[in-house]
């Protein structure tokens, strides 16, 4: 039977005329190959719902449901569609979603000054250089015609994110940055990762910090170039995180430390093939099956990003979002990164899984 994800990436991707893909992780330190736990499932699955936005951040999921590590451990996906992860934060913080996948925002952070219980609890993408799977992409006509060519050539461009008042903006504030003229000088509009590749095709907007896979398919399309990898403004850049709502990180805390094992043995899977070059033929059948993308040599275009395997985030790259969004005053009150952030569930599946 077809999985509801699978249906909306159809739906969304195939319209663009292309494929979707998958991320790909940080160097791993020599690692200590992990067996596989024994299964721990209950008489009736647990289910877990999940938001997704497509992303190739998300392919650990991916390969942890496809190879059967949710279900191992006696839970059972549910997976609920999103055009941009901060859009996830409302429904998180109602109880609505058990799992959701986001950056830092201001909606995030707003939640937890009015006490909404929402944690971050492990990694997606961190990008570094040679690992970014979110590019700063820019029409081909204007790349071609030598109208951009450095960042300050951005200045009064318009320039579409996903989302305003998340790591969307802040990277553009670091574009402006970078180009060396005030954030105000950028038109921003707000698009899915989706509707940019019309935009760009149509002319209705200038660049795009875009994710894989859309960014394949402005490319392929040859609407528009690959033109800065986003860890080209921050090395170490934790663009987005796992967030636990509060009932599922305290009520269903059992199920929730399942849920990162399983999660953790895909990113492992992940890295494995992505940057070690194991099982690579493997992972990518996978997910040719769980994306559009049907094409394994498409895989070979992608960008992908870093997805940390022991399950740590990056936390200066955090604390210097955080301290954005209060410079620009859109925090409701006093928060600190150690009001969200909550180890506990990656380090019980450490103890489990041996650290990579």
């Amino acid at each position: 039977m077809t999985s509801p994800l699978v249906r909306w990436l159809q739906g969304s991707l195939v319209v663009l005329g292309v494929l979707a893909c998958a991320p790909a992780p940080a160097a791993p330190a020599t690692p200590a190959p992990a067996t596989a736990p024994a299964a721990r499932a209950p008489e009736a699955p647990l289910t877990v719902r999940v938001g997704t936005t497509g992303a190739l951040a998300e392919a650990g999921q991916y390969l942890a449901l496809d190879r059967g590590y949710f279900a191992e451990e006696g839970l059972q996906i549910e997976y609920v569609p999103f055009d941009a992860a901060a859009r996830m934060i409302p429904a998180l913080g109602a109880d609505q979603l058990d799992v959701g996948g986001g950056g830092v925002s201001a909606g995030l952070f707003n939640a937890i000054a009015r006490g909404v219980g929402i944690r971050i609890v492990g990694p997606q993408a961190r990008h570094e250089p040679g690992q970014s799977s979110v590019y700063l992409t820019v029409r081909r006509d204007l790349v071609d015609g030598g109208l951009v060519r450095d960042y300050a050539d951005l200045r009064g461009r318009v320039l579409a994110i996903a989302a305003r008042a998340s790591v969307n903006e802040y990277a553009a504030h670091l574009v402006a940055e970078r180009g060396g003229f005030a954030p105000a000088d950028l038109q921003l509009v707000e698009l899915g990762f989706g509707e940019m590749v019309t935009a760009l095709a149509n002319g209705a907007i200038d660049a795009a910090i875009q994710a894989e896979p859309t960014v394949t398919v402005a490319v392929e399309r040859g609407v528009a170039t690959r033109w800065r990898e986003i860890a080209d403004l921050n090395p170490r850049f934790q663009f987005t995180v796992v967030l636990y709502s509060p009932t599922f990180a305290s009520e269903r805390a059992e199920a929730a430390r399942r849920w990162m094992v399983a999660y953790l043995r895909g990113v492992r899977d992940y890295t494995d093939a992505f940057r070690r070059g194991k099982d690579r033929s493997q992972v990518v059948e996978v997910l040719t099956r769980w994306t559009p993308i049907k094409d394994p040599a498409v895989y070979d275009r992608m960008g992908f990003t870093a997805i940390d395997p022991n399950g740590e985030v990056d936390r200066p790259s955090l604390e210097s979002q955080l301290r954005w969004l209060a410079a620009q005053g859109l925090l409701q009150g006093e928060v600190t990164l150690e009001q969200v952030l909550d180890p506990r569930f990656a380090q019980y599946a450490i103890e489990r899984l041996g650290r990579y």
